[in-house]
Order: structure tokens, then sequence, then C-alpha cells
């Protein structure tokens, strides 16, 4: 939603980074990427994580996979702001089957919102200002 893609635009990027990288692309659907968003029981296996990070630009933590143990005080790593140091906190507690708790479709959301946030209410304002210009004249 933040990128404003469709959940198939989602999975046509995921595959297309397999075939960049010269793989056969693997059978991924729409379910399985909108189960990986809302199922926290289910997650994405390293390679799909790693092809998600690609995708999104972002780091796995970020996306609700992990958790980012830098200092508040040090910048966090990528492009974000220091103010994501820290993600997981006491939501990152380990499950007694070894994953980590507190992967969500709102925790994905927020991460990915941040980075997008800015340019879909840019673009929002800009769609508002044709609307308004329009019905004035």
């Amino acid at each position: 939603m933040a990128r404003g893609w469709s959940r198939p635009q989602a999975v046509e990027r995921i595959l297309a980074a397999y075939e960049a990288d010269g793989l056969r692309p693997p059978r991924l659907t729409c379910q399985r990427l909108c189960a990986w968003e809302h199922d926290p029981k289910v997650r994405p296996g390293e390679d799909y994580l790693d092809r998600l990070c690609r995708v999104y630009e972002t780091r796995a933590d970020l996306l609700g996979y992990g958790c980012d143990y830098t200092l508040a005080a040090e910048p966090a790593m990528g492009d974000g702001p220091a103010a994501y140091a820290g993600v997981g906190g006491a939501d990152c507690e380990t499950r007694p089957d070894g994953e980590e708790a507190g992967t969500s479709r709102d925790e994905l959301l927020r991460a990915a919102g941040a980075t997008g946030l800015a340019a879909l209410l840019d673009q929002a304002g800009q769609a508002a200002a044709r609307v308004s210009a329009k019905l004035g004249s």
C-alpha cells in the first residue's frame, strides 16, 4: 500500500528480483504474500525474505521479521531515519518455536509507510490542488 502497488504488482516485482539474479522464479502467489502480511505464524523463508528486503528497499526488522538491536543513539542502517532504531523492542520476543513474534501487516505498513507516506501525501496534495483549480474555473 505504501508503495502504491497492488498485491499482484508486489508479487511481480518479487519474482522479477529472482530473474534479475538469473534464477528461475519460484511459485509465489498473492495468497502467500497475503499470509506473510497477516499471519504471524507464516513467515517467508530466508531466500524470499532477502528478495522482500530488496524489493521494498528496507531491512527485515522493518518488515516485521526479526529485531533491530541498534542503540537509539546510533543511526539506523540504510536510508531510514534513526527513529527506527529499536524496532521490535518489547514486541520482539522469541516464541517457543524459535521465531520472533509480532509480525503483522500493520507493522509492515508502518515500516514501509515511513518511506512512501511523504510521496503519497504529496501526490494527494497535488491531486487536490488540481481538483480545486478545476472547480474554481
